[in-house]
Order: structure tokens, then C-alpha cells, then sequence
């Protein structure tokens, strides 16, 4: 839901939804849905301005993929090629997100989150 409200460009009925899925996921740990709707999270906040709380919800998605990584390094070939698909947008515009930034912090950060860009 959060999604298609995000495409209708109704950011408040989005992200209310993505709340929800974000308190719902952290119940039973699923890391797997959790970047999502972080991700989802920080986009919203993007589109409405919001870089503080875009920046905190992006961490938070690449957090929870960070969470998860050891269970892709260990999936097969073509599995870990379709997640890298799948995620790379996060950790893409994350770093674009950071580089808007004027701040000398968010040019480490980027490039600390381009470190972890590649799955092990």
C-alpha cells in the first residue's frame, strides 16, 4: 500500500503505511522486509524535503541489509546477482542523498557506504 500511495504521490497515506510495516517487520526481525520500508521511508522524506529524517531512514534500510548479508553471501550465484539488483538502488541513492550534503561527514559516510556496496 505504502508503495502505491507513494506513486500517487500521497506521501502522507504512504509513509503512514510504511510506519506501520516498519513496526510490524521489527516484531518478528524481518530484516528482508525492513530495508524496504525504510527505504521506502527515506524516499518520502525526500520528495517532501525532508533530508534529516531521508538520511535516517536510509541508514536504517542499509543497516537491516547489513543485517542480512552474511544470509545472501551464502545464497547461490544467481540468487546474490538478483538481491544486488534489488538493493543496489538503495545504497545508490543513499550516496546521492549524502553527496547533496555539504558536509565534509557525509563525503566519508558515502564513501564508507560504497565500501559496503559489494556483497561478500
Amino acid at each position: 500500500m505504502g508503495e502505491t500511495y507513494e506513486q500517487l504521490q500521497d506521501y502522507k497515506q504512504s509513509l503512514h503505511y510504511a510506519e506501520q510495516a516498519i513496526e510490524s517487520a521489527k516484531q518478528v526481525f524481518a530484516y528482508d522486509s525492513l530495508y524496504r520500508w525504510w527505504w521506502l521511508s527515506g524516499r518520502i522524506y525526500h520528495a517532501t524535503g525532508k533530508e534529516t529524517e531521508a538520511i535516517a531512514a536510509y541508514r536504517n534500510a542499509i543497516a537491516s541489509l547489513q543485517k542480512i548479508r552474511s544470509n545472501i553471501a551464502s545464497a547461490s550465484k544467481e540468487y546474490q546477482l538478483n538481491f544486488r539488483d534489488e538493493v543496489e538502488p538503495v545504497y545508490r541513492e543513499f550516496l546521492e542523498l549524502l553527496l547533496e550534503q555539504e558536509q565534509s561527514k557525509s563525503w566519508q559516510e558515502a564513501l564508507d557506504t560504497f565500501d559496503f556496496t559489494a556483497i561478500s
